[in-house]
């Protein structure tokens, strides 16, 4: 396995009024299931210093297949989440490094 990630996947959430608690701690129940998957670096759920109703949850990844994985299990999750975020639509972005 690389030393580095070649996939930075970022999920940002912005919870409807109240259900900010609630969802981090969603966030963090998917982030603890996704850090047993193969090739993942690490998952973060953090808060988002330039615009702080949102949460964060990042993943990083040894290769493509890792976000593939973590869209699974957002899938999973999403019926949970959708209800905490009312109509604030999801904002997914994958990083990767120039060579």
């Amino acid at each position: 396995m690389s030393d580095h990630a070649r996939v930075i996947r970022i999920l940002v959430l912005r919870p409807s009024a109240g259900h900010r608690d609630e969802l981090v701690e969603l966030c963090e129940e998917a982030a603890e299931r996704a850090r047993q998957f193969d090739g993942n670096f690490g998952v973060q759920v953090c808060n988002v210093r330039e615009d702080p109703g949102d949460v964060c949850v990042i993943s990083r990844w040894e290769d493509a297949s890792g976000p593939e994985r973590m869209q699974k299990l957002n899938d999973e999750f999403r019926p949970r989440y959708t209800k905490l975020i009312g109509d604030n639509e999801p904002r997914l972005y994958h990083l990767t490094p120039i060579e």
